[in-house]
């Protein structure tokens, strides 16, 4: 069903701008203009309603060691701006509409499948993930909570409200206590898009009408603009120029990407990709390039999008990074976009829509935050293994994954400030940033040159803070999870699939645990084996002999 009928004055004076006549006549003729400033508008709603939710959801970190964490909100960020989202919400139902059902809208039922399908990728893993043995808490009823919030979500489009709060109030553990790492970047992308449609549907309630292709145009801007920066970010350290996909491989085997095929078969896909590393990477730029002209065309949208999924399958192949949340939301665009043709092509694709994207994607970074990826691959991994010993001093590793829902951040996080005696040249599967180190690396034949290149080195990244919270960290994880023992273990058989492979954990050994070791692992890739150059003990330690104290009070 469409929305009603509006002309263009009803659209400026439901902006309450109170123009005179003369001003809102001279906007009737120029229709362009008018959608330009529902763009605008909705995009200043879009950035302040996503710094509201960001910084009302972000509870401290004692609120997480608490069974509920909704009730958190009513001390952080306290009764004063509860009142007033509560002031905010009933003058909205009473004069705006708040409560509207999904066919008022223009584009009714596609926006709602749009809105559900992203909705449901955000669910998906917030409500399966595994028991949190840091916190000592399930947070079950947050979790229902957002369960329950999605056929309510299809009911009426206001739901999507509680749904982003309760989404991100469960999201943000996951960077509690803060080990490093961007672990969000994947997740943020739905909520940014989530946020999108609250902003829009908001700005409905408040501005009257507002159209539906407003809140297309401005998603696909927000998708479009999280390829183009990436393509900026690479051209900017020259990457295409010292583009090694070759080394990758290795390096996401040494975090435990296709741990099962062995070193051997790793090392052959690395030299078939020193063949075809180069079109690959060629392919990749170039796509993420053209994003700046998403909205050239409904066809070129479509084919980029296309584009973007078979780039995330090729990423995952060979990094082992499976970022199915943002393939997951470039399918449902595509589903809205060929939802829409015909009906909203004409608006959507015209030639002022055009440039205020191309202004919209290049300043993307100024309202958008998307993660600005680009880097340069090296022969250099660091790697960090945690050991289990039992009494009679037997040991067996702690995989990532036994530390869910932490084992995104053991699998990708980069742990340099645990480093006291090495400086550590490469972050996160032997990258960086900095193309003339990364050529020194790369030029390299042997352990010795590499030792020398770290002496060389700035000081190391040690920090004493950092490092006491990570092993805090792991104590208490793990004296909580022996006390407790398998948690909600059938929950995470529903789990989607993580965003970063590595190493499974074997669960066989049932001894208890009576220390930990931390150790750092560095590897060398010279060309034809992945060398093991060092294995250095950090810290050896017992695990918390109780939790029922919290970080800071023992």
């Amino acid at each position: 069903m469409s929305e009603p009928a509006a002309n263009n004055t009803a659209l400026v004076t439901s902006f309450g701008l109170g123009l005179p006549d003369n001003i809102a006549n001279w906007l009737d003729n120029r229709p362009a203009l008018i959608a330009v400033l529902q763009a605008l508008l909705l995009l200043l709603v879009f950035v302040s309603l996503e710094k509201a939710v960001f910084w009302l959801s972000r509870l401290p970190i004692e609120a997480y060691f608490e069974a509920v964490l909704m009730a958190g909100l009513f001390n952080h960020p306290g009764w004063p701006v509860l009142i007033m989202a509560l002031a905010a919400f009933v003058l909205l139902s009473r004069y705006g509409d708040l409560f509207r059902r999904w066919e008022s809208l223009q584009y009714g039922s596609s926006l709602r499948a749009f809105v559900l399908i992203v909705a449901v990728g955000l669910a998906w893993p917030l409500s399966t993930y595994g028991y949190n043995y840091y916190f000592d808490q399930s947070h079950a009823v947050d979790r229902l909570a957002l369960v329950a919030l999605l056929p309510l979500l299809w009911f009426r489009p206001a739901f999507i409200f509680p749904f982003i709060l309760v989404a991100l109030l469960l999201m943000w553990q996951f960077g509690l206590p803060s080990l490093g790492g961007s672990i969000f970047a994947h997740k943020l992308q739905i909520v940014h898009v989530l946020n999108m449609f609250a902003a829009f549907f908001a700005s409905r309630c408040l501005f009257g009408e507002i159209k539906s292709g407003t809140f297309v145009f401005l998603t696909c801007c927000l998708i479009a603009t999280s390829y183009w920066l990436p393509a900026l970010g690479k051209i900017q350290i020259d990457w295409l120029q010292h583009a090694n996909l070759y080394l990758i491989p290795p390096a996401a085997h040494a975090h435990g990407w296709l741990a099962e095929l062995g070193s051997d078969a790793v090392i052959k896909y690395s030299q078939l990709l020193q063949y075809i590393g180069k079109p690959i990477a060629v392919f990749a730029i170039v796509l993420e390039a053209l994003f700046l002209l998403f909205l050239l065309r409904r066809r070129v949208s479509i084919a980029l999008l296309a584009g973007a999924i078979l780039f995330h399958i090729g990423v995952f192949a060979i990094y082992g990074f499976f970022f199915w949340t943002w393939a997951l939301v470039d399918t449902a665009l595509i589903f809205l976009l060929v939802r829409l043709h015909g009906a909203a092509d004409p608006a959507l694709y015209s030639k002022s829509q055009f440039i205020l994207s191309i202004v919209l994607i290049s300043a993307g970074a100024l309202w958008a935050f998307p993660p600005k990826l680009g880097w340069h691959d090296t022969r250099l991994t660091y790697t960090y293994r945690i050991d289990a010993y039992d009494s009679t001093g037997q040991r067996w590793p702690l995989r990532a994954d036994y530390f869910s829902p932490y084992d995104e951040s053991l699998t990708f996080g980069a742990f340099s400030y645990l480093s006291e005696a090495t400086p550590v040249l490469t972050g996160s599967y032997g990258v960086t940033k900095d193309g003339a180190q990364a050529d020194a690396i790369n030029s390299a034949g042997s352990a010795g040159e590499v030792f020398a290149l770290e002496a060389a080195a700035s000081p190391v990244r040690y920090s004493n803070e950092s490092a006491d919270q990570f092993y805090e960290f792991v104590a208490r994880y793990i004296a909580n999870r022996e006390r407790r023992g398998a948690q909600l273990v059938w929950l995470q058989r529903f789990s989607p699939p993580p965003q970063f492979w590595g190493f499974k954990h074997d669960d066989k050994h049932h001894a208890a645990i009576s220390e930990i070791s931390v150790s750092q692992v560095t590897q060398f890739f010279d060309g034809e084996r992945m060398l093991p150059i060092r294995d250095t003990e950090l810290k050896r330690f017992s695990p918390q002999a109780t939790t029922s104290s919290r970080p800071g009070d023992h």
